[in-house]
């Protein structure tokens, strides 16, 4: 019997294969959010989907971080031992993510929050109308530390909700 030839494929990450299992993560986090009945008074159990969204997006984030500067650091030519050690990160903030980011890639930086904005909600005074408001990137990466501070909190059952 003649020896069989066997193909192998090579699987080559993407930067853009990160981004979309970041965004296949992000969909059990919208799936609790559609749990919520959207109506004002007495939540219930309903209170423990916005701290569990918060846990479950910070965590798709986390991942998402790992992934992608790994992957940045392959298609660069670093070996998986120097990968390893790059990517070895705990509780990735936005504005470290970014740091990381510019660290092995330097050129990056002038494209970084381009062009970004994001409409959020001003939580407002008791009685008050929420309002809106468009921050740029560097207020999204400063109040997106202030969400890491949140998820510690939750995650060490220093609060509930």
């Amino acid at each position: 019997m003649p020896p069989t030839e066997e193909v192998v494929t090579l699987f080559s990450p993407t930067l853009q294969s990160s981004v979309d299992k970041f965004g296949r993560s992000l969909e059990v986090s919208q799936r609790l959010a559609n749990l919520h009945p959207r109506k004002a008074g007495g939540s219930g159990d309903y209170a423990a989907l916005a701290p569990a969204v918060t846990l479950a997006v910070i965590a798709a984030f986390e991942g998402f971080v790992e992934d992608f500067l790994a992957t940045a650091l392959y298609l660069q030519g670093h070996g998986l031992p120097q990968i390893a050690q790059k990517v070895n990160i705990n509780n990735p903030t936005v504005a470290r993510f970014n740091k990381l980011l510019v660290a092995d890639i330097p050129g990056v930086q002038s494209a970084i929050g381009q062009g970004f904005t994001l409409r959020v909600f001003n939580i407002p005074a008791v009685g008050k109308t929420p309002t809106t408001e468009t921050i740029d990137w560097k207020e999204a990466a400063d109040r997106a530390d202030g969400w890491m501070e949140v998820r510690h909190c939750l995650t060490h059952g220093l609060v509930s909700g």
